[in-house]
């Protein structure tokens, strides 16, 4: 672990050491409870340390019941005298053939190698909502959000019950929309934006369900002193009191990911706080 902190340390010299010490730590602790293995790869050539790069493992449960297993991406770094290499550190850590990959915060010169490694693009900005006039939205008959505190357990599946405890252990506002007689969870990570309080989608199975609530979502927001949200989209998306932005990074996946689906669970907007 101490040669990856030197390794993120010299790739990314804007962030704390503090940072990496406390956000891999999350990584690991998590890692340890599923039994997931290291958080990431390193690279050596001749016995020295020249490339990193963060593997961070979760498992979704399909309506099946069949196991998927994610793998995002994440942070990584080579020197630059051995910058060649990359691609093939990445095609190393691409191998296994029937998992998910995403990549949620690449660099300009990692897009340009995604395409090569055949992750498609995901989402290329996201939809910013003022939640004060969102929240004037009147919703689908019925809608609402309820917190973890309060939602019925044996409404929601295992896996479902696990994702959420484990993403509000780690500082998220965690809910589920009931809509339709159906309860669906979802995950906010906190941030700031402006200066001011706001938040991320960080899980929603369905994007449109969520959008056709989003008066029921603002509302649960601004009790809890949020004012703006976040949600992943491509141009063209829509909603009340919104507008589209490049302003985050755009998101990659390689796999069986529902376009409709923002999973960004498990990731370094949770694990590292980015």
């Amino acid at each position: 672990m101490e040669s990856v902190h030197a390794l993120l340390a010299r790739g990314f010299p804007s962030r704390h050491p503090s940072f990496w010490v406390d956000g891999l730590k999350r990584q690991a602790d998590h890692h340890a409870r599923i039994q997931a293995g290291p958080v990431g790869q390193i690279l050596r050539v001749r016995g020295a340390d020249v490339g990193v790069i963060l593997t961070m493992r979760s498992r979704r449960a399909d309506p099946d019941g069949r196991q998927r297993k994610i793998v995002n991406l994440s942070s990584w770094y080579v020197d630059e005298v051995h910058r060649w290499l990359a691609p093939s550190m990445l095609k190393a850590v691409l191998s296994e053939p029937e998992t998910i990959y995403t990549d949620l915060t690449p660099s300009d010169s990692v897009e340009r190698l995604n395409a090569r490694l055949g992750l498609t693009l995901w989402n290329d900005g996201v939809l910013l909502v003022a939640l004060p006039f969102s929240a004037l939205h009147r919703d689908k008959a019925g809608a609402r959000l309820v917190g973890l505190e309060q939602l019925p357990r044996d409404r929601l599946s295992g896996a479902s019950w696990t994702m959420l405890e484990d993403h509000a252990a780690m500082g998220c506002i965690t809910a589920a929309l009931d809509l339709d007689g159906r309860l669906r969870p979802l995950i906010f990570a906190r941030t700031r934006r402006k200066g001011l309080p706001a938040a991320r989608v960080i899980y929603a199975d369905s994007k449109s369900d969520l959008k056709t609530a989003i008066g029921a979502v603002s509302r649960f927001l601004l009790l809890r002193g949020i004012v703006s949200l976040e949600i992943p989209a491509r141009h063209g998306e829509h909603l009340t009191a919104s507008r589209f932005s490049r302003g985050m990074r755009p998101t990659f996946a390689r796999g069986t990911m529902d376009p409709d689906t923002i999973d960004h669970a498990y990731s370094e907007f949770v694990l590292l706080r980015y």
